[in-house]
């Protein structure tokens, strides 16, 4: 981090011209990585870290007639395997960031590879110097949020491809909270087989386009009295039966980072002061709301700090 420290200090002793030349180049390689991911086809090793965790996968990405197809496998503790099929390649959903599980983990760090182009309303952009990774050079960039409600991120670019090759979440202070690493890439020579499943307890994961979904009419319930600036809802669940525990479920996202937040009925709530957790980049807060005598459970997951979920989830109420 010392590093990168310095190149922060040089970055603001630049002449004003020449900064905003480094912002507009920043950006680009910021826009074109998103691109990248979804284009190209390439398959690899890579590790994710998350605090004293560390976990190996092999990926394969391969795009015929624009649609896509990548596998997953996860390399150490238990075979797992997920196949996501039939995304188009102008395909981007941010909300999925926000769902965590064992392989969601990795999916949502690789989603944070195609931000949407509105993010420059809340963040910055700046390269930042040089780095080797899997044996291919890349550009560093720094990407920072102009308020202290999200995360800053530093990408590792493919000078030849552009596609990100290594990424760190840092918190408010520069640490990594997370880290995903390739340590070796190809490109161009991904046959159909290397996409195609291999376990048979195989999870794929096949796109359905969106005017195929039917829209769920039921009226919203709760509200968010507050939100961050720039993040806009993605996607909501309203509960129509009893097979859902949760009332209401929604997702939000700023175009890179995500949060969902769920709200459901109690009815043996020993205590209620709530709780707060991190883990890696993910926030979870959970938070006591009283109606008449009923008593919900409002929950805020996702990768946002933990005090930006606090807020979130204490601002939630029940619509007038």
């Amino acid at each position: 981090m010392r590093r990168l420290t310095k190149a922060l200090l040089v970055i603001a002793l630049l002449p004003a011209p020449l900064y905003a030349q480094i912002q507009d180049s920043a950006q680009t390689l910021i826009e074109q990585m998103g691109t990248r991911a979804k284009s190209l086809n390439y398959k690899g090793y890579f590790t994710f870290e998350r605090g004293s965790q560390s976990t190996s996968y092999f990926i394969a990405h391969r795009v015929d007639d624009g649609e896509q197809r990548q596998r997953l496998f996860f390399m150490d503790g238990p075979e797992e395997e997920v196949v996501i099929d039939g995304h188009g390649i102008n395909c981007l959903h941010p909300g999925d960031k926000a769902k965590r599980a064992s392989s969601e983990d990795v999916q949502s760090l690789l989603a944070l590879s195609q931000p949407k182009a509105g993010i420059w309303e809340h963040y910055e952009a700046e390269t930042v110097g040089k780095a080797r990774i899997a044996n291919r050079i890349t550009t560093k960039v720094l990407l920072k949020p102009k308020d202290t409600y999200r995360y800053p991120f530093v990408f590792f670019i493919d000078n030849e491809t552009g596609l990100m090759l290594k990424m760190l979440i840092l918190d408010q202070q520069g640490y990594p909270l997370e880290r995903f690493h390739y340590v070796m890439i190809e490109y161009n020579d991904v046959s159909a087989e290397d996409v195609a499943p291999v376990l048979e307890s195989a999870r794929t994961i096949t796109h359905v386009k969106k005017d195929t979904v039917p829209e769920k009419t039921t009226e919203k319930l709760w509200e968010l009295r507050w939100i961050p600036e720039g993040f806009h809802e993605e996607s909501a669940f309203m509960k129509t039966d009893h097979s859902q525990a949760f009332d209401e479920a929604h997702m939000y996202t700023d175009g890179l980072s995500a949060f969902s937040l769920y709200v459901e009925p109690v009815t043996n709530a020993l205590s209620q002061q709530g709780t707060s957790k991190q883990l890696g980049s993910t926030a979870a807060v959970s938070h006591y709301v009283s109606v008449g005598d009923q008593i919900f459970l409002v929950t805020v997951i996702g990768e946002i700090p933990v005090t930006t979920a606090r807020q979130i989830a204490a601002s939630v109420k029940l619509k007038p």
